[in-house]
């Protein structure tokens, strides 16, 4: 045993001196940082350029809110290509490209921009297809050089999405990760039990017409999902890219449905036409806008707030009630492999969690009844010991049993923890 009346101070409170067996201290040699005045030239032309961009997306912020009046006070017949056609598009390949110019920098971190100015501008070509197939009140074929144009957008917003997610979240255990997939699981089942069977519906015509047709939800579902379990893997941290991101893919998926459904009674009324209109170039300045923000300066005596488990618990609920509601009415079979799924990830986080709260339990365990420096018992130990060796001592039913204690006094003992232990 060893006594612990000095264990409030412990090691690990002084690592920034080691002595030598002279006794003499060694410095710690901090690495020289570059003077401001000699970064890459290149990298401080594009950080420069931050505040010219912010006034650029002013103006397309102005431009797009002005496009929002003008289609709310026209009528559903008066459609100007110039303004519906070629200003839309103008304002969606200047974002794009404000958005490929954040990613030109040469620090660290600049392929998710890249990627993600990529995807918006191969979306704003397709935009402008679109618009020269439909000059002359043309109706465009489906497939059409549009849609390619549009569906590169899909691998690409992937790429950043979860680029920028490693950069924002750093290292997470196994169970932060899954609740991120119980979430985006959840609100995939929950969109197909309540929107797959309309999407194939919508999707008649030929093989190749509804396999485009049918490319754009299941596109907008994963990168719905992703967003989902992001932000529900960034609800301890304030992220304010992340959820302009966020946003701005959300006004996609939306305008992506508003689209597809454009025959139903809710989207083909002047609101789901209006929002329609509206919905792709707010998108795509929301998306460009999210990469130029600054990172937030993280404060490392602020304790960070635990993620919350309420949204992957709202999905794994939502998930049992589609196989409970499947078996008394007809569901699509997407959903219900979706749902079922959902609750088996669910499964594995909680058996992942009660193995890490085990490990966790007996890891504190220990070190509660050992010193940390020798390894050796403490007093708690020691009372541990006591109290059940003598707990049924005077029970004449159990066995004898003896207990030796051994007390060992080590003189100067202070110098030696002093010379070694701090």
């Amino acid at each position: 045993m060893q006594d612990d009346t000095e264990d409030e101070i412990r090691p690990s409170h002084f690592r920034y001196a080691r002595r030598d067996e002279s006794g003499k201290s060694k410095k710690a040699v901090v690495p020289a940082q570059p003077h401001p005045g000699v970064a890459p030239e290149f990298s401080s032309r594009v950080q420069n350029l931050s505040p010219f961009a912010w006034i650029a997306f002013s103006v397309l912020g102005a431009m797009v809110l002005g496009y929002m009046i003008s289609v709310l006070v026209r009528t559903p017949a008066q459609h100007w290509t110039w303004l519906d056609g070629w200003v839309v598009c103008a304002i969606e390949l200047t974002a794009s490209i404000i958005c490929i110019i954040r990613g030109l920098d040469k620090n660290p971190g600049r392929v998710a921009p890249l990627a993600l100015g990529l995807g918006l501008l191969s979306w704003s070509l397709g935009d402008v297809f679109i618009t020269i197939e439909s000059l002359g009140g043309k109706t465009p074929a489906v497939p059409s050089t549009a849609d390619v144009f549009y569906l590169g957008f899909y691998p690409l917003a992937y790429v950043a999405t979860v680029l920028l997610l490693r950069t924002a979240l750093g290292r997470l255990s196994r169970p932060n990760w899954l609740d991120g997939v119980v979430a985006g699981f959840g609100a995939a089942a929950i969109c197909a039990a309540f929107a797959f069977h309309s999407i194939l519906h919508a999707a008649g015509g030929s093989v190749a017409t509804a396999a485009t047709n049918l490319a754009y939800p299941i596109g907008d579902l994963l990168l719905l999902s992703l967003v989902i379990g992001g932000t529900v893997l960034l609800s301890g941290r304030t992220t304010l890219p992340w959820f302009l991101l966020a946003a701005g893919i959300t006004l996609n998926v939306m305008g992506d449905t508003a689209n597809l459904f454009s025959s139903s009674t809710v989207f083909a009324s002047r609101i789901g036409t209006d929002f329609n209109a509206v919905a792709w170039p707010a998108s795509i300045l929301c998306i460009s806008m999210s990469v130029w923000l600054k990172p937030r300066t993280l404060d490392p005596l602020r304790a960070q707030r635990v993620a919350g488990v309420a949204l992957p618990s709202v999905a794994a609920f939502a998930a049992l009630a589609i196989l409970l509601i499947g078996y008394v009415r007809t569901i699509t079979w997407v959903a219900l492999w979706l749902a079922a799924a959902t609750l088996l990830v669910a499964g594995l986080r909680l058996t992942l969690s009660a193995r890490d709260l085990r490990i966790l339990t007996e890891e504190r365990h220990r070190q509660a009844q050992t010193d940390e420096l020798t390894g050796l018992g403490n007093r708690r130990y020691l009372f541990h010991v006591l109290e059940t060796f003598f707990s049924d001592y005077a029970n004449p039913w159990t066995n004898s049993r003896n207990l030796a204690f051994l007390f060992i006094d080590l003189n100067r003992f202070k110098e030696i923890n002093d010379s070694f232990g701090h």
